[in-house]
């Protein structure tokens, strides 16, 4: 199969085929030895029927270390209930098929003040960022993006975890928003100061 394949040109995007769960034979991996650039849109396609379920890994990439993130993310659609989560480990690029809701940073089954507490600092971080940082659409940074995602789910509680209490999500979606504005209105200010805000999204080959 093919590996993903490296940008060579604007036209052209990395590629992930995925038919199977073992890595190689049934989808696609990239194997490096240096360090991968990731940047540009990653494009993943099911072949075959194939649909993941719940909890299905897909270790895309492995590599000594890494920069960058995608700019944009095209994923097929999934079951009802199911979700892409994409990681960006120290050695890894790891795809995830998943239940979990959107804004549960702590992974305790529901979306609450907990997780609104520890998104609301995250806001604003341009790359680097991943699930415990607000990073629930994977595209490797934290944006108002995520806070929809996350105030969509405010009150909400995963299925296997139904004994869960629902909190007032009005009021909770009040306080994140204010808190939101807050943190942003900082991160922008430091981008006047010149802070260290990375904002970088070059479309880059994926490895080299």
């Amino acid at each position: 199969m093919i590996v993903i394949r490296p940008v060579a040109h604007a036209d052209l995007e990395p590629l992930v085929e995925l038919a199977g769960m073992a890595a190689g034979s049934q989808y696609d991996q990239l194997i490096h030895s240096g360090t991968a650039t990731f940047g540009g849109t990653l494009d993943v396609d099911l072949l075959g029927g194939f649909v993941p379920v719940d909890g299905a890994e897909f270790v895309l990439a492995t590599y000594a270390e890494h920069t960058g993130a995608f700019s944009s993310l095209d994923f097929p659609s999934l079951p009802t209930g199911l979700t892409w989560l994409l990681r960006y480990e120290p050695n890894s690029l790891v795809l995830t098929s998943t239940s979990r809701l959107a804004g549960d940073i702590d992974l305790d089954g529901d979306v609450d003040r907990t997780d609104a507490a520890l998104f609301a600092p995250h806001l604003g971080f341009a790359t680097g960022a991943v699930w415990a940082t607000g990073d629930f659409d994977g595209d490797g940074a934290t944006t108002l993006g995520d806070l929809a995602l996350l105030q969509a789910n405010l009150g909400l509680v995963e299925a296997r975890s139904a004994t869960a209490v629902p909190e007032p999500s009005t009021v909770i979606a009040l306080w994140v928003i204010f808190s939101a504005i807050v943190i942003l209105s900082r991160h922008r200010s430091a981008r006047l100061e010149g802070g260290p805000i990375a904002t970088d999204r070059q479309f880059t080959h994926l490895a080299r």
